[in-house]
């Protein structure tokens, strides 16, 4: 459906032997139905004459069209010349007209009416909170081929169809003076500068949710829609889904997580990136918290790819799925290892969990200080502990005062361990490149939100 709203000017219906603006845009645009705004005077031309309404049924009857009308009549309007009181009126106009028809495009007539009315309609064009479109209608040219510069203004004795009779616009060949404005919407544009913040700053959930609302709806391509949905999966550790959508949305990074999600050393990884996302949004408690899962596969792989021996060989899966030491495991294939470490592992009763802890005292008996994987691992471990009563014990946020007061080095040194981490068990595929994949991400979405010309 599509709906013209527009006012009703001295210039119109028919004027110096061509179209109104009003009539103008109805000709060209071909509207279901036009919502026409009357002042005092033009109610007072429409009850004497039906000067409107005539016309657009005469124009109805050349064309072929049904356009319907509905006049909006503001008896008590006499100083069109004052703009703050039509903005109130024109919103409410229009937000109901967006509520009763949602999935209507809405025209808006910037070309009729006083100086204070034109200008009212284009601030409705640029800050209503859904989608519009606003025409405008040149002057028309007369013989010598130079523009009238101002229209002149229909006589109170006007008589509908004489005028019609005389209008050269119904000539075969005449020109069109209406066209859609291609100005920017402003609060698109505005919308447009949040959204590209919220992608800077890695509020992807919060991305997606903008560009569902009315005003971006018509702007924003599925292929951003994907990639901001694929960029959401990837925050959430949904590297399946990630990869999909990010591979539909055409970023070349998103092959590298496909081949990824099944690598659990890789997966690592795409969390540590998540927690430089969180200290980049102040969430310093919300990075430490991911810090023990990194650590865990940091030292299971370390334990498995330096000194071969395999979570399976020593452990077993219990009923909730959760590894955990298995003493037949350790003495048939680790006989050594399991006489260093039964009296600190195996001390009666269940058998223990698998984790940072029992897999560092394992690497203790392995190693020595020439392991520098394996100090930075402990001195995460180290940081870790130091750090975890303070985020289970007080709801506030963790300064980063208070991280370095309880772990000794920065959260900035912290996290340069880890990536040290990853590049000492594997250089060749945790290189800058690899850590750069997030700004990469972000630059390709940003790419997308920049509006054409027109929009």
């Amino acid at each position: 459906m599509r709906i013209l709203f527009s006012a009703i000017g001295l210039s119109d219906p028919v004027c110096t032997g061509h179209d109104g603006p009003w009539i103008h845009c109805c000709r060209f645009s071909r509207p279901d139905l036009t919502v026409a705004y009357l002042t005092a005077a033009m109610c007072q031309r429409e009850a004497q004459k039906n000067m409107y309404s005539c016309t657009l049924d005469l124009l109805n009857k050349a064309l072929g069209t049904q356009i319907q009308h509905d006049f909006i009549k503001r008896t008590g309007l006499d100083n069109p010349q004052d703009s703050d009181q039509f903005y109130t009126d024109f919103e409410e106009i229009l937000t109901k007209l967006h509520e009763t028809y949602p999935d209507a495009e809405i025209l808006l007539n910037a070309s009729s009416g006083t100086p204070a009315i034109k200008e009212c309609m284009k601030m409705m064009y640029h800050f209503l909170p859904f989608e519009t479109k606003l025409l405008k209608v040149d002057s028309p040219i007369d013989e010598m081929g130079f523009s009238h510069g101002r229209r002149d203004q229909v006589p109170d004795d006007y008589d509908p169809e004489e005028g019609w009779d005389n209008n050269l616009d119904n000539l075969e060949g005449a020109a069109v003076r209406c066209h859609v404005d291609e100005a920017q919407q402003q609060s698109v544009r505005l919308q447009m500068m949040q959204l590209r913040k919220l992608i800077e700053n890695n509020e992807f959930q919060a991305a997606c949710l903008l560009t569902e609302t009315d005003q971006l709806k018509g702007f924003v391509s599925e292929q951003l829609r994907k990639g901001l949905s694929g960029a959401k999966s990837r925050m959430q550790l949904d590297l399946q889904t990630a990869a999909k959508d990010l591979l539909t949305a055409g970023w070349d990074g998103a092959e590298a997580i496909r081949k990824m999600q099944t690598d659990l050393l890789s997966q690592a990884a795409e969390m540590l990136m998540t927690m430089q996302c969180d200290l980049d949004r102040g969430d310093i408690a919300g990075c430490v918290r991911k810090l023990t899962p990194v650590l865990y596969v940091l030292l299971r792989t370390h334990l498995e790819n330096k000194y071969g021996i395999s979570v399976k060989s020593i452990a077993k899966k219990n009923a909730q799925n959760f590894w955990v030491f298995s003493e037949i495991n350790m003495m048939n294939n680790h006989k050594s290892l399991y006489d260093s470490v039964k009296s600190q592992i195996f001390t009666g009763g269940k058998p223990p969990y698998l984790d940072s802890n029992s897999i560092i005292k394992l690497l203790d008996c392995l190693t020595d200080n020439r392991d520098t994987a394996f100090q930075n691992m402990k001195l995460l471990r180290q940081i870790e502990q130091g750090v975890r009563n303070r985020i289970a014990h007080e709801p506030k946020m963790l300064t980063e005062d208070q991280f370095i007061n309880d772990a000794g080095i920065s959260t900035k040194e912290m996290m340069k361990l880890l990536t040290d981490c990853f590049g000492m068990l594997r250089p060749a595929a945790f290189s800058d490149s690899f850590w750069n994949s997030y700004a990469d991400m972000r630059k390709y979405l940003s790419q997308m939100t920049q509006l054409g010309p027109g929009q």
